[in-house]
């Protein structure tokens, strides 16, 4: 999967400053720059309405299914449609795309990275490889026409391209682009679930502030920002009286929007510099791979020969979409089922979540035990951050185990994202190693 359009792209646009338009005067002479810098604030105001305004994800179409293609192995089809990066630039998918996993596979610099991952596993080396597809934006410079100048130039300056056409890559990638805002947004809807009612608490102004800054300092701290813990109360879930709660989430919700947002947005406050990754994922795919006298090739005969999993995929609703009675019942079922749950542990003990985001703050190493996987849904996940200095030891029963071991070890700053995979498996699904 690449480039689509029947032409290579081509790179020397300037740079333009996104903030400031032409002043158009007359006796003004204009060049090449001006015009550049006028559809480059144009175009940027585009995308920032599309990315504050809006949101980003999967508009329409994009539909991703596994096609057999015999002796070749599998293939991914990807339906055409239109979609949002998170830099809120549109990305239009003209006609179907297909590629082949085998063939990637294949390709020198790919075999190295599964080889790689497949470091330890004995022969006949076979495991579930986990890639993520991914959609992002480019150009194309087309259509060279003649440009006058001195004689004696090279073939190169003879022809300059005469437009920037649009386009997109897909790709299958070993990381997932960076989706900060729409994981936040998810987590956001879990944790207001988790706040409790109790008619026997304070109900006044002052009790008001204090539960807002709590769920600042708890918010804050989800979302990665390194917030010190004086009193470890600070961290116990927050409970109000019912008819305090109103207020209390619509004083979140004006956190989320001046004080959380802009530490999750693709962009914030944007003056031109580059976006903290721009791609849009379509699917998990999980696929089964082993090496053989040829090399890497997707495992034949496996059921189904791949996994694909879109429940991370962000998806926007058209605006008649949105205000129908559907988008109600819609946020109801994701309130319900996607939401996904936070606690705080700071000292060993049993997991207080089997599914949702558990985030460690210990000052010294501590045991955390997991009971049993309850659920095979991919949505059930289970994700562990350790946001202290020490080391969380995650310890399972004799029976079960996390990625085919008794135990695993989150560094300070490692998070890892399980997911139930029998009545027995923790599935290592996403990880990272933090500091050491």
């Amino acid at each position: 999967m690449g480039c689509n359009s029947p032409f290579h792209a081509v790179t020397g646009h300037a740079v333009v400053d996104p903030t400031r338009h032409v002043n158009f005067t007359n006796g003004m002479v204009l060049g090449a720059e001006d015009y550049a810098q006028e559809f480059g604030y144009l175009s940027a105001r585009d995308q920032w309405i599309c990315r504050e305004a809006l949101g980003y994800g999967t508009l329409c179409g994009l539909a991703v299914e596994v096609r057999a293609d015999g002796d070749h192995g599998p293939r991914i089809a990807v339906s055409a449609g239109s979609a949002v990066a998170p830099s809120g630039q549109l990305i239009r998918v003209g006609r179907e795309q297909c590629g082949s996993l085998n063939s990637w596979l294949n390709d020198p610099e790919i075999a190295a990275r599964v080889d790689a991952l497949a470091d330890g596993i004995p022969a006949p080396k076979a495991f579930d490889l986990t890639l993520y597809l991914t959609l992002s934006y480019t150009d194309c410079a087309v259509a060279p026409v003649p440009i006058p100048g001195e004689p004696c130039r090279g073939a190169e300056e003879l022809m300059q391209p005469s437009r920037i056409a649009d386009d997109y890559i897909l790709s299958f990638a070993f990381t997932p682009p960076p989706m900060e805002e729409v994981d936040a947004l998810v987590l956001l809807d879990g944790y207001l679930a988790s706040i409790k009612n109790d008619a026997a608490t304070d109900m006044d102004a002052r009790a008001l502030d204090k539960l807002a800054s709590r769920a600042l300092l708890q918010l804050r701290l989800a979302l990665g920002a390194g917030d010190s813990v004086a009193n470890p109360a600070d961290l116990e879930p927050i409970v109000v009286h019912p008819d305090l709660r109103p207020a209390l989430l619509l004083a979140i919700r004006r956190l989320w929007v001046t004080r959380l947002r802009p530490l999750v947005a693709a962009r914030a406050n944007d003056t031109g510099g580059e976006a903290r990754g721009d791609g849009l994922l379509l699917a998990v795919l999980t696929v089964p791979v082993i090496h053989g006298g040829g090399g890497w090739a997707v495992k034949a005969g496996a059921t189904p020969p791949v996994m694909i999993d879109e429940s991370r995929r962000p998806v926007l609703l058209a605006g008649n979409a949105a205000a129908s009675a559907a988008a109600a019942a819609f946020s109801a079922a994701s309130a319900a089922t996607s939401s996904r749950a936070l606690a705080f542990m700071t000292t060993s003990g049993t997991s207080p979540l089997s599914q949702g985001l558990v985030l460690i703050r210990a000052e010294t190493d501590i045991d955390v035990r997991l009971g049993a996987p309850k659920s095979t849904l991919a949505a059930q996940l289970l994700e562990l951050r350790n946001l202290g200095p020490g080391v969380a030891r995650l310890v399972v029963s004799r029976s079960n185990r996390i990625g085919g071991k008794a135990g695993y070890a989150l560094t300070p700053g490692a998070r890892v994202t399980l997911r139930p995979e029998g009545p027995r498996q923790w599935r290592v699904l996403d990880k990272s190693e933090g500091r050491s």
